[in-house]
């Protein structure tokens, strides 16, 4: 749960600045979505043990292909709510004179919320999936290794018992990201109800 945490934080920082940089520079946008393309696009597994090679079976490595999981969906989601603005509120604040910053910070910002939390939900669990598949090569403790000791082990009655545990988990932290998305946006649940 610690690496899975640490690993979405970090995902989550850097989709947001990655997000900000694809909507206010087409020049990084062209030149980093190509590569954001081919991380997303290679499975887990393969890049595991590339991970482990060069930052060694510890945290580092674990934390780092989390974030990597969770980078792309936050990603995504951040560029379309930074991006879906009507049109007349940026040139409201425009004629008012407002600078991009603040543009950014009282238009942009609150605006893409929904699609961060909309991310986040989908981020959140993959980041306890990615956890455990971390687990499943040079690990001695953790969810995924016990996955791989039960499944070699024949131990079918464990295995499901990890696997509950992994989809508890994973709604737990859904769970959480609904009840932050409730308190960060309240005027989320008064728009649903118009």
């Amino acid at each position: 749960v610690f690496e899975a945490f640490i690993g979405l934080a970090i995902g989550t920082v850097i989709g947001i600045v990655s997000a900000v940089g694809f909507v206010y520079s087409k020049i990084f946008a062209k030149s980093v979505y190509p590569y954001a393309l081919i991380l997303r696009s290679l499975p887990l597994m393969a890049i595991l043990p590339i991970l482990t090679s060069l930052m060694g079976p510890g945290y580092v490595s674990k934390i780092t292909l989390i974030a990597l999981a969770s980078f792309f969906p936050i990603l995504i989601n951040m560029v379309q709510g930074l991006t879906t603005i009507n049109k007349t509120t940026i040139e409201l604040m425009q004629s008012l004179n407002a600078s991009k910053r603040e543009i950014f910070w009282k238009v942009r910002l609150p605006s893409s919320l929904p699609y961060l939390f909309t991310a986040l939900k989908i981020s959140g669990s993959g980041a306890i999936v990615a956890a455990i598949i971390s687990e499943y090569m040079y690990a001695v403790n953790g969810l995924g290794a016990l996955m791989v000791s039960f499944m070699f082990g024949a131990r079918l009655l464990d295995l499901w018992a990890t696997l509950l545990a992994s989809t508890i988990l994973s709604l737990l932290v859904y769970i959480l990201i609904v009840i932050l998305e409730k308190a960060f946006i309240p005027w989320g649940k008064q728009i649903k109800e118009v």
